[in-house]
């Protein structure tokens, strides 16, 4: 067939190696979602805890002023301050219920059940060291880009097999035949023949060259999808690793501005307890911790989050890379139940799909 038949087998094994790419990239993106989904509660678990020990602190300060205010310690100002505290302190836990309730339902459809006691889990192993190695393995192993380059390399073949169309063809074909004389006697003849046969393409109404055509351009768009999917895949891996750079900053950063307002706020409530604070500033400093405690809790969940799409955009983020304890899908079973058959329709999987 002058290059016809191997050049199409050739593009379906690259087609087959580009689904095996697109598949392993769903596998990456469900994984991305279930850390964001299983982080997102304990997030909104430890941000709720918080508003609730904030509000129960002033509310007790709240009666705290309330008292001093009975005796003429401190004015109606500062009892109307202490109850703004509490109010907007009462909304915060109540926007702190809705976004767990939020992200426990998230975490259902993605995991397929309610959340039950979940562990802050540690950063993943395998993380590149720098920018540069993120980049350098992406560019091997990013799944999005090896689909994206098995896909060209089929368009590649399918136009070799388009313009193979445009070639000879040479058939042989061969014939046997045995003839009984029907007439009583035992006389049996047999016949061969076997034929070379020749045939050459002189005028198609040029579908085949329109074929071509189209497999040629389809092949120039193919490969600068690859070309953008290179970049892209350098692009995700360094974004990723400057994420995961800046979340372990901003977590080291916010750690010592907790240990900081934490004295400051002890400062503020010895001095208040002389009068030389007020109400408000106590408040504020109570406020300021608060606020770097959320922020603490938010930074961890974003460097979690980050190492995991860090590991996808490299392309190491697969039940085998985490060494997950289940059974391992076999992505290439299927491939080698039907690679060398030449009939039959089932294959390893029709026992699933029984009518």
């Amino acid at each position: 067939t002058f290059g016809r038949v191997e050049a199409r087998v050739e593009a379906a094994d690259a087609t087959i190696e580009a689904q095996r790419a697109a598949l392993f990239r769903t596998e990456q993106d469900t994984f991305v979602a279930t850390a964001s989904a299983y982080l997102t509660v304990i997030r909104e678990v430890a941000t709720l805890g918080l508003q609730e020990s904030n509000l129960e602190r002033l509310r007790q300060q709240l009666e705290a002023t309330r008292a001093r205010f009975e005796v003429e310690d401190l004015t109606r100002t500062d009892v109307a301050q202490a109850e703004a505290s509490v109010a907007e302190a009462e909304a915060d836990m109540m926007q702190a219920r809705a976004s767990l309730a939020q992200a426990r339902v998230t975490f259902a459809r993605v995991v397929g059940e309610q959340p039950g006691n979940l562990v802050m889990p540690e950063i993943p192993e395998g993380l590149p060291g720098t920018r540069s190695e993120a980049i350098d393995v992406a560019t091997g192993s990013n799944f999005s880009l090896l689909q994206a380059k098995f896909s060209e390399a089929a368009a590649r073949r399918q136009l070799a097999a388009a313009k193979a169309d445009l070639l000879p063809s040479i058939d042989l074909v061969t014939d046997i035949s045995q003839s009984e004389n029907s007439g009583g006697y035992r006389n049996k003849s047999w016949n061969a023949t076997a034929t070379l046969r020749l045939s050459v393409p002189l005028y198609q109404s040029g579908v085949t060259y329109s074929k071509a055509r189209e497999a040629n351009e389809n092949l120039r768009r193919l490969r600068f999808a690859a070309i953008d999917q290179d970049r892209a895949a350098r692009e995700g891996a360094a974004n990723a690793f400057e994420a995961l750079q800046g979340s372990q900053s901003q977590l080291d950063a916010l750690e010592a501005q907790i240990a900081a307002a934490a004295i400051a706020l002890e400062g503020v409530q010895s001095e208040a307890s002389v009068g030389a604070r007020s109400v408000v500033d106590v408040l504020d400093a109570e406020q300021t911790l608060l606020d770097a405690r959320v922020r603490l809790v938010r930074a961890r969940h974003e460097v979690l989050v980050s190492s995991y799409r860090l590991l996808a955009s490299i392309g190491r983020l697969t039940a085998q890379d985490l060494k997950l304890p289940v059974d391992y899908y076999d992505y290439d079973s299927h491939y080698r139940d039907v690679q060398s058959r030449w009939f039959g329709t089932d294959t390893s999987d029709s026992r699933y799909f029984q009518d």
